[in-house]
C-alpha cells in the first residue's frame, strides 16, 4: 500500500475525528522529509531539495478541504472555504497574481473610461421631458431658418404639439469686477414649455415676458449664478448689466440644465425671442428650430407634413426660398452628430483589448494548472468531484477579476478625468469639443458595466483552464518523477489556439491604429492658408457702448494697435470679425457684373469676413493679385472687395478678376457694387479637411454695422497678434492695453493660432491618440502572451533539447526550432487577423481622410511589424533554450 493509498484508508477510518487534521499533517510532514532527504542524497542542494519535496507533497490543505467537504459542510462554508484557499493560493504566488491582476486591470479600466463617454453621450436620455420627442427642423447642414419661414411653419403644420425657436445672442456682464462676456440665447415663445426643465428658484418665461418692452429679463444658468454673483439667493428680482442694457433675473436654472446641446453648448444665459419687428424677413437666417412630436406622430410623418409646406413657399417665394430643403431630426441625432461612428469604433477597440488581455490571464492560468496537476490529482483522488474542482478555480479567477476591478475603476476614474478635460477643449470658444461632455462621469451606470466586464471576464478567462484541470490523468499525475506529460499535448495546443487569437486581435488592432495615423499625418499636411507660429487672437467687443460708435471706436482701434505694437516681442496687428476654423461663418449671396442671372435659388453663395488693414500680413495670407485694404478704404470711397483663390478661379477662370465688380445684394433690385481689388490665398474656413469654397474680404471701414452698431454680434473684432516671442508671454500686455483705453471692454477667447489649429481637428487627433495606445496595449499584451507560451514550452521541453543536444544538435538548431514555434504561431494569428482587419475596417471609413480602409501600405507595414516583434518574444526563451547543459537537463525532474 503506497502512502497515497494510506492517506486515503486514515481519512475513511477518522472521518468526523478532531484528530484527523493533525495526524494527516504529521503523516505529511514525514512524507516531506523522507522526500527531501532523497533530493538531498540525488544530489541537490538543502534548500532547494527542501523547497521541491514541500511542493510535491504540500497538499495537506487540500486533503482537509476535501475531507470537511465529505463530513457535509453548507455551501456557504463551502465558498468562504474557497474564498479562503483562493487568497492563500494567490498568496504564494505573488508574481502570477500580479501580473494577472495588472493585465485585466488595464482592460477593464480602458473600457470603463470609454464606456463612460458612451454612456453619457449616446445611451443617456437628454435631460429634457420626452425627450424622444423632441426635433430640430432646419435646412439642409443644420442651416438655420429665416423669421418668415418659421412663422408659416408654425401656422401651418399638423405635426407639433409645440415648434419653438431659438437664436444665438450673448452680452457684455458689467458692474461686476472686470467686464466679462456672456454666451446666451434668446429662447422663443414656447420653447421652455417644450424642454420641461423648471428653474431651480424664480420662474422661467411667461407670455407677458415676450411683449415688446417687456423682453428684458433673463434666467441665468446655476454655473454663472454661482461664479459671479456668489449663489446668492436674493439673486430674484435684481438687475444685471448687459451691453449696459438692464435685465432683471427671473430664475435661476438646475446645474445639470444645458441648451442648446448641440450648438452654443457654453451658453450661461437665456433671454426672450421677440420676433415681431422681424415677422416679414426671408433672407436673414438665424433662428434653430425646436419641435416636440405630438402624440402618434413620427418623425417621418413630420417630415413629409414640412415638405409639402416648403414646397408652398417655394412656390411663394421663389427668391429667397428656392434651392433649400428642410429635414426634421431627432435632436439626440443633432446631439451626437458624427460622433457615434467614432465612439462606437473605440468601444469596440476597448473590447478588442479586453479580449487580450483575458487571453493573456487564460494562458497564465492554463500554465498554472499544469503546474497544479499533481494537487487537482491528489483533490480528485480523495473523493472531489469536478464540479467541485471547477468551482474552486472559478472562484480564483473571479477573485483575480474583482481585485482586477478595483484597480480598472481607478485607472477608468483617471481616464475619465483626462478624457473629459481634453473634450472639453478651449474654455474660451463658444461650443465644447463633444456635447454633452458634461454627463460623462463613473455613475451607477458604469459602475454596474465595470462590475459586469469583471465577472464576465473572469468567467471567460477562467472556465476553459478550470475544465482542463478538472481532468487530470490520476496514474500520471501522482506517479514518482512524473512531468506532467498528461497535461501536455492538450494544453499545449490549447495555449497555441490562444495565442494565435490575440495575434489576430492584436492585428485587427493595429491595422486600425495604422490607418488612423496614415489619416492624421495627411490632415495634417494640410496647408490652412496661413501661418500658425507666433500669433496670439483674442476678441474685444465694445457692444452696448454708445460712446465707442462711429470715428470714436475707429479711434479706439487706432490708439489700441499703437498700444500693441509697442508691446515688446510684438511684431504687428490687426483684426477680423471671426477668425478662420474658430468663428462663426456667415454667408451671402454672390452675383458677378455682366455675367448671366442664375434662376432663383441657384445662384452661387459666399463666405464673408470683414478685416482691417494689414490682417492678411499678420496672418501670414499670402496676396495673389492685386492690393490690401488700406486706411482710404471708408465710407464715400469707391467700395472695395478682396476675394480668395478658389472665388476667383470658379468665376473667372484664367482672367484676371482685378476691376471686376460683384454684389452681394440682389442683382435685380438696384444693388451696391464692390470692385474686386486683391486676389489671396485660400484659407480653411469652417472645417480643416473640408475644400475651400468662395470667400470674400470686405474692408472694416467701409461696413456700417462694424463702425455704428452697439448690437453685440456687429461690436466686437478679433485681434490677431504677430509676436517674435512665444505669444502667451504677450497676452496679459494686451488686455491691460485694452483696459487702459476702454474699461468695460470685455477680452475673451485668448487663443494661440497653434491652438485653433489643434483645434480644427481635435476629434481626429482624439481616434488616433486613443485607438494608438489601445493598439499599442494590444501589441504588448500580445508579445508578453507569446513570450510566455514559448518560454514554457521550453521549460516542458528541457528534456528533450538535453537529447537533441546530447545527440548533436547546435545551438542554432535549438534557437530555429524554438523560434519556428513561436512563429508559426505568429504567422497564422496574422493570416487570420489580416482577414479580420479587412472586413472591420470598413466600419472606420467614415473616420479617414484620403486613405482606403484596405490599404495595402498600412496591412503590410502592421503585419510585419508584428511578424518581427512576435519572433523577438520567441527568440528570447530560444536563446535561454540554447544555453542548456545537456548534462542537466537529463537530470531534469
Amino acid at each position: 500500500m503506497n502512502w497515497m493509498q494510506k492517506i486515503q484508508s486514515r481519512i475513511r477510518a477518522l472521518l468526523g475525528k478532531r484528530k484527523l487534521d493533525a495526524e494527516m499533517d504529521e503523516e505529511m510532514r514525514s512524507h516531506v522529509e523522507m522526500r527531501t532527504q532523497k533530493n538531498i542524497d540525488a544530489g541537490m542542494k538543502a534548500e532547494e531539495a527542501r523547497y521541491a519535496a514541500q511542493r510535491e507533497f504540500g497538499w495537506q490543505e487540500t486533503i482537509k478541504e476535501t475531507c470537511r467537504e465529505v463530513r457535509g459542510v453548507t455551501w456557504i462554508e463551502n465558498f468562504l472555504q474557497d474564498v479562503r484557499y483562493g487568497l492563500r493560493q494567490l498568496g504564494r504566488n505573488p508574481g502570477f497574481a500580479f501580473v494577472a491582476v495588472l493585465t485585466l486591470a488595464l482592460g477593464i479600466g480602458a473600457n470603463t473610461a470609454i464606456f463612460s463617454i458612451v454612456s453619457g453621450v449616446l445611451l443617456r436620455p437628454l435631460p429634457y421631458k420626452d425627450p424622444n420627442k423632441i426635433v430640430t427642423v432646419l435646412h439642409e447642414y443644420s442651416n438655420p431658418v429665416a423669421p418668415a419661414d418659421f412663422l408659416d411653419w408654425r401656422a401651418q403644420n399638423r405635426s407639433f404639439e409645440i415648434l419653438a425657436a431659438a437664436e444665438a445672442w450673448g452680452g457684455t456682464l458689467t458692474g461686476h469686477d472686470r467686464p466679462e462676456s456672456i454666451p446666451g440665447i434668446r429662447m422663443g415663445t414656447g420653447l421652455m414649455d417644450l424642454l420641461g426643465v423648471a428653474p431651480q428658484i424664480g420662474r422661467g418665461f411667461q407670455n407677458d415676458d415676450y411683449q415688446p418692452g417687456r423682453e428684458h429679463v433673463v434666467v441665468l444658468s446655476d454655473r454663472l449664478w454661482r461664479r459671479r454673483f456668489a449663489a446668492s439667493p436674493t439673486i430674484l428680482g435684481q438687475t444685471v448689466l448687459l451691453d449696459a442694457v438692464s435685465y432683471t433675473v427671473i430664475g435661476v436654472m438646475p446645474p445639470t440644465f444645458r441648451f442648446a446641446p448641440f450648438w452654443a453648448t457654453k451658453t450661461e444665459m437665456w433671454a426672450p425671442l421677440s420676433l415681431t419687428d422681424r415677422a416679414g424677413e426671408r433672407d436673414s437666417h438665424s433662428l434653430r428650430i425646436f419641435g416636440r412630436l405630438k402624440s402618434g406622430v413620427t418623425r417621418q410623418q413630420a417630415q413629409a407634413d414640412m415638405d409639402t409646406i416648403w414646397k408652398r413657399l417655394q412656390a411663394a417665394y421663389p427668391d429667397t426660398d428656392a434651392g433649400r430643403s428642410v429635414h426634421v431630426d431627432a435632436l439626440i441625432d443633432k446631439v451626437v452628430g458624427n460622433i457615434r461612428t467614432a465612439l462606437l469604433v473605440l468601444l469596440g477597440a476597448v473590447a478588442f483589448v479586453m479580449l487580450i488581455a483575458c487571453v493573456n490571464v487564460a494562458n497564465l492560468l492554463l500554465a498554472r494548472a499544469a503546474a497544479r496537476e499533481k494537487e487537482m490529482s491528489i483533490r480528485a483522488a480523495l473523493g472531489s468531484s469536478r464540479s467541485r474542482i471547477v468551482r474552486q478555480l472559478l472562484t480564483e479567477s473571479l477573485m483575480l477579476s474583482l481585485f482586477a476591478a478595483i484597480l480598472g475603476l481607478v485607472i477608468g476614474g483617471v481616464g475619465v478625468s483626462i478624457l473629459k478635460d481634453y473634450l472639453t477643449g478651449n474654455s474660451n470658444s463658444y461650443s465644447v469639443r463633444l456635447p454633452r461632455v458634461s454627463e460623462i462621469g463613473m455613475d451607477p451606470p458604469t459602475l454596474l458595466f465595470t462590475v459586469g466586464i469583471a465577472v464576465l471576464t473572469g468567467l471567460v478567462f477562467g472556465l476553459v483552464p478550470a475544465f482542463q484541470a478538472a481532468r487530470p490523468n490520476l496514474q500520471g499525475a501522482l506517479q514518482e518523477g512524473s512531468r506532467g506529460a498528461s497535461s501536455g499535448r492538450t494544453s499545449g495546443r490549447l495555449r497555441g489556439l490562444l495565442v494565435i487569437s490575440e495575434m489576430a486581435l492584436a492585428l485587427v488592432m493595429l491595422a486600425g491604429a495604422g490607418l488612423l495615423l496614415r489619416s492624421f499625418s495627411k490632415l495634417s499636411a494640410i496647408d490652412p492658408g496661413f501661418s500658425t507660429k507666433n500669433a496670439l487672437s483674442m476678441t474685444v467687443s465694445v457692444a452696448g457702448q454708445d460712446a465707442f460708435t462711429g470715428p470714436k471706436r475707429e479711434a479706439f482701434y487706432q490708439a489700441l494697435f499703437q498700444k500693441i505694437s509697442a508691446i515688446p516681442g510684438v511684431q504687428s496687428v490687426s483684426a477680423i470679425n471671426h477668425l478662420p476654423l474658430a468663428g462663426d461663418q456667415w454667408g451671402r449671396g454672390l452675383y458677378v457684373e455682366g455675367h448671366p442671372l442664375p434662376e432663383p435659388g441657384k445662384g452661387d453663395g459666399a463666405v464673408f469676413r470683414v478685416c482691417m488693414p494689414g490682417y492678411f500680413s499678420t496672418m501670414g495670407m499670402k496676396l495673389l493679385r492685386g492690393r490690401d485694404f488700406t486706411a482710404m478704404d471708408r465710407q464715400k470711397s469707391t467700395e472695395v472687395v478682396i476675394v480668395n483663390k478658389t472665388l476667383a478661379q470658379r468665376q473667372f477662370g484664367n482672367d484676371n478678376p482685378l476691376g471686376h465688380r460683384i454684389t452681394l445684394d440682389n442683382p435685380r433690385s438696384n444693388p451696391e457694387w464692390l470692385t474686386i481689388v486683391g486676389v489671396v490665398n485660400d484659407a480653411r474656413q469652417g472645417s480643416w479637411a473640408d475644400a475651400p469654397e468662395n470667400e470674400y474680404y470686405l474692408p472694416w471701414l467701409q461696413s456700417d454695422s462694424y463702425v455704428g452698431s452697439t448690437v453685440g454680434h456687429y461690436a466686437y473684432m478679433t485681434l490677431v497678434i504677430r509676436t517674435a516671442v512665444p505669444p502667451r508671454s504677450v497676452a496679459g500686455a494686451v488686455q491691460n492695453a485694452v483696459w487702459s483705453l476702454n474699461g468695460d471692454a470685455p477680452v475673451s477667447s485668448i487663443e494661440t493660432l497653434d491652438e485653433v489649429a489643434s483645434d480644427a481637428v481635435w476629434q481626429q487627433r482624439f481616434n488616433v491618440i486613443l485607438i494608438d495606445l489601445f493598439a499599442a496595449l494590444a501589441l504588448v499584451l500580445s508579445v508578453v502572451g507569446i513570450y510566455g507560451v514559448t518560454a514554457y514550452a521550453v521549460t516542458q521541453r528541457t528534456r528533450e533539447i538535453g537529447v537533441r543536444m546530447a545527440l548533436g544538435a547546435g545551438r542554432g538548431d535549438v534557437v530555429g526550432m524554438v523560434v519556428g514555434h513561436g512563429g508559426r504561431l505568429a504567422l497564422a494569428g496574422v493570416a487570420i487577423g489580416v482577414v479580420a482587419a479587412l472586413a472591420l475596417t470598413r466600419l472606420m471609413s467614415g473616420l479617414l481622410y484620403e486613405i482606403a480602409p484596405w490599404d495595402p501600405l498600412t496591412f503590410i507595414v502592421v503585419s510585419v511589424f508584428l511578424l518581427v516583434a512576435a519572433l523577438v518574444a520567441s527568440w528570447l526563451p530560444a536563446r535561454r533554450a540554447a544555453k542548456v547543459d545537456p548534462m542537466v537537463a537529463l537530470r531534469h525532474e
